[in-house]
């Protein structure tokens, strides 16, 4: 049987940061949870669309290329 939630602790492991820091994203909404009689679960879906918004937000910016109008080219005659 395929896993479908984790549990906090499991989260912070995963995150690499501390299980307070987790329920701070889970109460800010940034990461959804289910609670579950006391508990919270993280899907794993959810996991996983929180940590590519992490790695969007902190994609380098893109490289000039030739094309763009902002790039001058010299002509050597």
């Amino acid at each position: 049987m395929e896993r479908r939630v984790y549990n906090v602790q499991e989260v912070s492991q995963i995150l690499g940061c501390t299980i307070n820091s987790v329920y701070s994203l889970i109460h800010g909404n940034s990461l959804g949870a289910v609670k579950i009689l006391s508990s919270y679960r993280v899907p794993v879906a959810e996991l996983e669309r929180y940590l590519t918004t992490l790695s969007n937000e902190n994609a380098k910016p893109e490289t000039r290329t030739t094309e763009d109008p902002k790039v001058f080219r010299f002509n050597r005659s």
